[in-house]
């Protein structure tokens, strides 16, 4: 058959099993490019609708190919709106309410099958880099003995990307992330957050990545610290390492030694931050990875400090 008005293709991908098949992935998308869209006759539109399950599926690749082209639209409507509200409750009791999907996303086990069904956000299943289930949680009660109050600020320039600046109480080889900063704003919105969050926290050094225009966020967070009485010390240093590689090899430690708020003691802004973290993927392609980026910059900075500590020991202790 052909389409001379109207193409539709619905779920193109049935399931978490198709979606974990790299040979399904790649037959789905050949079928796209060639059987599907040899059936489409002259000015013939193409509707697609289904779930994103994975980034290799064709939905997600054909949004990513054209992305930028004027005539393509792309809608894509989560369960739970990015104030943690629904998108789907309608009057006369018609549709669903936030505490539906709220009590949905709590008893699903799966959270990779929460994100693609309800949510539309494909990750991939396997080779996440930070896995919920593997990194540590604490209730907001730090510990009493903290050696140093430091932050590492991943700034941007005019990009999509995100300013993220994790806050680290370290108390020996133990990092306590009681809070952060992760906002896409420009500077004028970001540099005051940053600031005020380095005088609120008394953080006595902030690293600022040079990349994307760190010299004057540096020196714009610089001036505003000292505006509200605080005393931090900021280093701006260039990294010229390769990111992909420095998050791999930082992970371990960050899953080892971080300790991150629970979800009960999470701001809006935290559980954003956790979200973009928990959904990196160390093999594939991630549209932003602005919170793993930082955690690598800040487990760098923490290993630095803490290898030259002296160690008291006693000597009536040893065996010789």
């Amino acid at each position: 058959m052909e389409a001379n008005d109207l193409l539709y293709l619905d779920d193109m991908i049935k399931g978490i099993e198709e979606a974990k098949n790299p040979e399904r992935l790649s037959n789905a998308w050949d079928k796209v490019n060639g059987d599907f869209k040899q059936r489409r006759k002259g000015k013939s539109q193409l509707l697609i609708v289904g779930t994103r399950w994975s980034v290799h599926d064709p939905l997600t690749r054909l949004s990513e190919m054209y992305e930028n082209n004027p005539r393509a639209r792309f809608k894509i409507l989560p369960a739970l709106n990015e104030n943690d509200e629904s998108n789907f409750d309608y009057d006369y009791d018609v549709g669903f309410s936030t505490l539906y999907y709220r009590q949905v996303r709590e008893e699903t086990s799966d959270k990779f099958y929460w994100l693609c069904v309800y949510q539309q956000e494909p990750i991939e299943r396997e080779g996440l880099g930070f896995p919920d289930d593997e990194l540590k949680y604490y209730n907001g009660v730090l510990p009493d003995n903290i050696d140093a109050v430091v932050a590492v600020c991943d700034s941007k320039g005019t990009g999509k990307d995100f300013v993220s600046m994790p806050i680290a109480y370290v108390s020996g080889q133990d990092v306590f992330i009681p809070d952060v900063v992760f906002d896409d704003g420009m500077p004028d919105k970001t540099t005051p957050k940053v600031a005020d969050k380095c005088i609120k926290h008394k953080v006595s050094r902030l690293d600022i990545e040079m990349n994307n225009g760190g010299d004057y966020f540096g020196s714009k967070t610089s001036a505003l610290i000292k505006q509200g009485g605080g005393h931090t010390s900021i280093r701006i240093f260039f990294t010229s390492s390769n990111k992909i590689v420095r998050i791999n090899t930082e992970s371990d430690f960050i899953k080892e030694h971080f300790f991150f708020l629970d979800k009960e003691h999470q701001n809006k802004e935290y559980k954003a931050f956790m979200k973009n973290v928990t959904t990196y993927v160390v093999t594939g392609k991630n549209k932003h990875d602005d919170g793993p980026d930082g955690l690598s910059l800040l487990s760098q900075l923490v290993k630095g400090l803490t290898q030259g500590q002296v160690k008291i020991i006693d000597r009536r202790k040893l065996p010789f």
